[in-house]
C-alpha cells in the first residue's frame, strides 16, 4: 500500500458560498460551467491543488489544460463515492457554527470539481453518511450547503446523476421518537468471524454495547460464532472512494481522522460494538473503577433503550428523567467520571474501527473473505482547516489550524494526525494497532519509517513522524495520560 502522506499549511478559514475560484486555473478552461470570482478568496483551491500534485496524481501534467489527478482512478461514465464526516447538525459548543464539527462543502465542491474532469462529465456522484441518530439530516444538508451546491452541479451538468444519501437505518426524530428502517438492497451483511478484531475479546460478547442504542439487536450480530457489520453497498458500487474526513478529537478513540470516518458506511450502529458494559476493574471498560451508582445507571440505561420503540411517549419521558436523576448520583458518588467508554482505557472501539477499515478496503464480494491486497480505489482527503479539540467528535472546539492532509494509507495518515494533535501514538490504540498489530493489512514493514512530505510557506521539506510538532490541542477529557510530554 502507498505510505505517503502530504501535508499543506494554509490559511485557517474557508470561502465563502458558492465556494468558487477566483482564478480560472488552466485544467478548467474548457468547461463552460467552471465558475470564477476574482472578489474571493482562493487559498484553499492553491492549496488542495498543491495537495493533490505533492501526492503524485498526474503530476507530470501538473499547471497544462490537460492536469487531471484523478485520470488513473476513474474514467468516463464511473461512479464515484465521497465519504464526508457528517457526524451532526449542530455543535452544543458553538451554537453559530458546525466548521470543527463536519466536513466542510467547500472541500467537497473542489474535489467533485476534479472528479467531474475525470469523468469526462459523464457519470455518478454520491455523497453519503451515516451520521449520529439524533442528527436532522434535512437541516445538516441545508446548514452545510450541500444541497444548494449539488442542485447547482444538477442544473449544470446534465449527464452526471448526483445523489445525497443518509445511510442511517436508525433514527431518533424528537416527535415520533426512535424509529428503524427496513434493511433493503442497499445494504450488505458481512460477517469477519475469526478475522475480526474483536474476536480476540469475544468472550466479553454479552456485554458489548453502544450508547442509546438497544443492546439486544447487537448481540444477535456479535458473539462467539461470528462479528457481523451492515454496510452500504455503495461502498462496492463505487469506482473511485474518496474519503474526507474532519481532524478532530474523539472522546472514545482519541482522535477522528481516516480511520474513524468510516464508521460511518455502517447503516444500523446496533452493528458496531463502542465498549464493554462495567468498570476496567471487573473485565469492562466503560469506566475505570467499579461503582454501584455506575452499575445501577446502566442496567436501567439499557432498559430504557430496549423498550423505547415499545413504550409510549409518556413512559419514555419518565425513564428519562430517571436516567438524568440517576447520571447526577454516580456523578457524585462515583470515584472517577469516565462513562460510556470515553477515556483511553477504551480496548473496543479500535477493533469495530479496523474491522470497518479492512472491509471498505480489503473485503471481496466475490469471494466473500478479506483478502491481503486491496479491493478497491481510495483516496484520503482531511479536512484541518478549522479542526476539532476537546471533547470531539460531538462537542469540539474550534482549533483554527490551516491544514491539509492527502494520502492512501488511512493508518499512516492517522498517525500524522495523533502528532498533529500532540499524542504518544503507542497510547492511541486505533493508530497502534493499525500501524503495528500483526492482524492489520494497514501495518508497516520491519523498521519502516512514516515521511510526511510538508509544504508550507512555499518551502517544501520532508519529516519524519518524530519531526512533526505538535498544534497543542486541548485533548478530550480522560485522555490526558495519551500526549506526549514536553521536555
Amino acid at each position: 500500500m502507498n505510505n505517503k502522506v502530504v501535508v499543506v499549511k494554509t490559511d485557517d478559514k474557508y470561502p465563502n458560498y458558492p465556494y468558487w475560484s477566483n482564478k480560472l486555473y488552466p485544467e478548467f478552461k474548457d468547461d463552460p460551467n467552471f465558475k470564477v470570482d476574482v472578489t474571493k478568496e482562493g487559498a484553499l483551491w492553491d492549496a488542495i491543488r498543491s495537495l493533490f500534485f505533492h501526492m503524485g496524481l498526474d503530476e507530470e501534467n501538473f499547471n497544462k489544460e490537460n492536469w487531471n489527478p484523478f485520470k488513473n482512478f476513474v474514467k468516463e461514465g464511473d461512479t464515484i463515492l465521497i465519504k464526508p464526516n457528517w457526524v451532526r447538525d449542530y455543535n452544543p459548543i458553538n451554537r453559530k457554527s458546525i466548521d470543527s464539527l463536519i466536513t466542510h462543502t467547500s472541500l467537497i465542491k473542489i474535489v467533485i470539481d476534479y472528479v467531474l474532469k475525470a469523468i469526462n462529465y459523464n457519470g455518478k456522484i454520491i455523497v453519503g453518511d451515516a451520521p449520529l441518530q439524533n442528527c436532522n439530516f434535512s437541516n445538516l444538508i441545508k446548514k452545510t450547503k450541500i444541497k444548494d451546491l449539488i442542485d447547482d452541479y444538477r442544473m449544470a451538468y446534465k449527464n452526471v446523476e448526483f445523489i445525497i444519501e443518509d445511510w442511517r437505518l436508525t433514527i431518533l426524530e424528537k416527535k415520533i421518537g426512535q424509529k428503524i428502517k427496513e434493511v433493503d438492497h442497499r445494504y450488505k451483511i458481512i460477517d469477519l468471524k475469526e478475522k475480526s478484531f474483536l474476536n480476540e475479546i469475544a468472550d466479553y460478547y454479552s456485554k458489548f454495547r453502544v450508547t442509546c442504542y438497544d443492546h439486544n439487536l447487537m448481540l444477535e450480530h456479535h458473539n462467539k460464532d461470528k462479528h457481523e457489520y451492515l454496510v452500504t453497498n455503495r461502498i462496492f458500487e463505487a469506482d473511485l472512494i474518496i474519503n474526507l474526513p474532519k481532524l478532530k478529537t474523539h472522546i472514545k478513540a482519541g482522535l477522528t481522522g481516516a480511520l474513524k470516518n468510516l464508521i460511518g458506511i455502517n447503516g444500523h450502529k446496533e452493528f458496531l460494538p463502542h465498549h464493554i458494559k462495567g468498570s476496567y476493574l471487573e473485565g469492562g471498560d466503560n469506566y475505570m473503577n467499579p461503582s454501584f451508582w455506575k452499575r445501577i445507571y446502566e442496567n436501567f440505561d439499557e432498559k430504557v433503550w430496549s423498550n423505547i420503540r415499545k413504550n409510549n411517549k409518556f413512559i419514555n419521558k419518565i425513564n428519562f428523567q430517571i436516567l438524568r436523576i440517576l447520571w447526577w448520583l454516580w456523578h457524585i458518588f462515583s470515584k472517577d467520571k469516565i462513562f460510556a467508554g470515553s477515556w483511553a482505557g477504551n480496548e473496543t472501539i479500535w477493533r469495530t474501527i479496523l474491522d470497518l477499515n479492512h472491509i471498505l478496503y480489503f473485503y471481496s464480494p466475490q469471494t466473500n473473505r478479506i483478502e491481503n491486497v486491496p479491493q478497491r480505489k481510495v483516496i484520503t482527503i482531511v479536512d484541518g482547516i478549522i479542526a476539532g479539540q476537546g471533547e470531539g467528535p460531538l462537542s469540539p472546539i474550534d482549533k483554527k489550524l490551516g491544514i491539509l492532509i492527502g494520502g492512501f494509507n488511512p493508518a499512516v495518515i492517522d498517525a500524522v494526525i495523533a502528532k498533529i494533535i500532540g499524542y504518544n501514538i503507542s497510547r492511541i490504540p486505533t493508530v497502534y494497532n493499525a500501524l503495528y498489530n500483526v492482524k492489520s493489512l494497514f501495518s508497516l514493514l520491519k523498521n519502516e519509517e512514516i515521511y510526511v512530505k510538508w509544504i508550507e510557506d512555499g518551502e517544501i521539506s520532508d519529516k519524519s513522524l518524530n519531526e512533526i510538532n505538535s498544534f497543542d490541542f486541548i485533548p478530550p477529557k480522560f485522555w490526558e495520560r495519551a500526549m506526549s510530554k514536553k521536555s
